[in-house]
């Protein structure tokens, strides 16, 4: 009887053999590959994200993210996702800022720093009595307390004429228009989402929404004694809106101030 070779019996068993390893490497490099993919989009997205959160950049207008969909790639699902995380968190970073710029706004009034009194016993005895000799006397203190309490209270009953417009520019990188003030308080209760407004004199466009953002409310801080700074904020209307140099007027319930430059 005739014997088959002994390579072409074992051909089948090594065909065999290779096929399993190609398969198995073949395996291990795509799911290698779908981890180096995941970890480079997310990388990507962190530092993006990053970028965003510390104000380095103004926050591009959202665009719409394509509906992941069964002929996307694994590369292009990744990309969809890390776009929309990246907005997020724009979005979360203009919160921020809007935030930070209120609270600055709200902050009092630095307090006078006192003078340390001098050292009596390093002083001659000489200069100690031109001192006492310049000292103005109880009744001259107490008519200067008596005026420095009626100032704020003379301003405090004035109308429309004790309004002051400090200044009107942007806050959130020219996502807001700050218009800061200064008004009694009876005065500054009147006025209403409804009735403070910005108005372009170049275009005519009436600027009026005031934002609402987490925490903070409406963007509108009426101040609460004289002398304090109040604030009000309205929404810009992005490339097409108001910019540095423009003249606008500005109306808060009865008052009201044209020909103001925006700064």
């Amino acid at each position: 009887m005739r014997t088959a070779p002994r390579h072409s019996l074992l051909l089948p068993v090594a065909l065999a053999e290779t096929t399993e390893v190609v398969t198995t490497r073949a395996s291990q490099a795509s799911r290698a590959l779908r981890v180096v993919t995941t970890s480079v989009v997310l990388l990507a997205s962190l530092v993006m994200a990053c970028a965003a959160l510390a104000g380095c950049g103004p926050a591009p207008q959202p665009t719409p993210t394509p509906a992941p969909t069964a002929e996307m790639s694994l590369t292009d699902k990744a990309a969809a996702e890390a776009t929309s995380i990246v907005q997020r968190a724009q979005a979360t970073a203009i919160v921020m800022r809007a935030n930070a710029t209120a609270a600055a706004l709200t902050r009092a009034q630095p307090a006078e720093s006192t003078p340390a009194a001098p050292d009596e016993s390093a002083t001659p005895a000489a200069t100690r009595a031109a001192s006492l000799s310049a000292t103005p006397t109880a009744a001259a203190v107490s008519a200067k307390e008596q005026a420095t309490t009626q100032e704020p209270a003379a301003e405090e009953a004035g109308g429309l004429e004790a309004v002051e417009l400090v200044s009107v520019g942007f806050a959130a990188d020219t996502g807001f228009i700050a218009v800061q003030f200064k008004a009694p308080k009876k005065v500054s209760d009147t006025w209403r989402d409804d009735n403070v407004y910005v108005l372009d004199e170049a275009t005519g466009t009436k600027y009026n929404e005031i934002p609402m953002v987490p925490i903070v409310g409406p963007l509108f801080a009426r101040p609460l004694h004289a002398g304090q700074l109040g604030y009000v904020m309205f929404k810009n209307a992005g490339g097409h809106g108001l910019k540095s140099g423009d003249l606008v007027t500005v109306v808060l319930g009865e008052f009201k101030r044209e020909h103001v430059k925006v700064m």
